[in-house]
């Protein structure tokens, strides 16, 4: 599966990765933590770190990726193209900043925090959302092999711990007023599972699973019982005065 959310523009098909992006935008789960999100932020002087394709037009944004900032270009977004661990802005430039689903992608989260804060204005907020990979559980109607596929899943994500670790990440870079709030997503279909249906082939060339393995894991995906659950985590905090 690889790290690919750091290099989109690198991959074979990055508009691929921007379908999906969009896809997600429309999910119940993430419109109700997003909807939160913006509350915390306000809407004046905000900053998307890791924009990807749009979506919340309002917002100043800035991507890693030239593909995901022209799309989001032509959904009306401002965008610039720029590193989260070397932020193209002043000092205090923002009201406020926050990321979705960014900093679990991140090579050096703690780096990428410290450049949130220092383009906060003081007392401006940060807002970050990611999925807690601690809580990922996977159930295909019973096969025993689910416990190895979630365990594969938590190995490619970069830092599948963030979001369990967030608070005190930003305690550790002087934010105040830390507060966590959590959104439990439920799939039932494995079609919609971040390509679940995919990673039996993944898994084989990874030698965690043999062919007939895959096999049976292909089986109890396609059995008809199914359920894809973790929590996803919004963590905010005040850059002091």
């Amino acid at each position: 599966m690889g790290f690919v959310w750091d290099r989109v523009d690198g991959t074979e098909r990055p508009e691929e990765l921007v379908r999906v992006q969009e896809g997600l935008e429309s999910w119940a789960v993430v419109r109700a933590y997003r909807d939160v999100m913006r509350e915390l932020t306000g809407t004046a002087r905000v900053l998307d770190l890791g924009a990807g394709p749009g979506g919340e037009t309002t917002f100043v944004g800035v991507d890693n990726s030239v593909v995901m900032a022209r799309r989001a270009a032509t959904r009306g977004r401002r965008m610039a193209v720029g590193d989260a661990a070397a932020l193209p802005f002043a000092d205090g430039a923002f009201t406020a900043v926050r990321a979705d689903r960014v900093f679990q992608h991140l090579a050096d989260p703690v780096r990428a925090l410290a450049e949130t804060v220092r383009v906060t204005e003081p007392y401006g907020r940060v807002v970050v959302a990611d999925p807690d990979q601690s809580t990922l559980t996977i159930d295909a109607g019973g096969c025993p092999l689910a416990a190895v596929v979630t365990r594969f899943r938590r190995t490619h994500v970069r830092n599948a711990d963030f979001a369990e670790r967030a608070a005190a990440v930003f305690t550790a870079a002087g934010l105040t007023d830390v507060a966590v709030r959590r959104w439990r997503l439920v799939l039932t279909d494995p079609a919609r599972a971040f390509g679940i249906t995919t990673w039996g082939e993944l898994m084989v060339s990874d030698g965690l699973f043999d062919r007939r393995q895959w096999r049976e894991w292909e089986a109890a995906l396609a059995g008809g019982e199914f359920r894809y659950q973790l929590d996803y985590v919004v963590t905010a905090g005040r850059r002091p005065g």
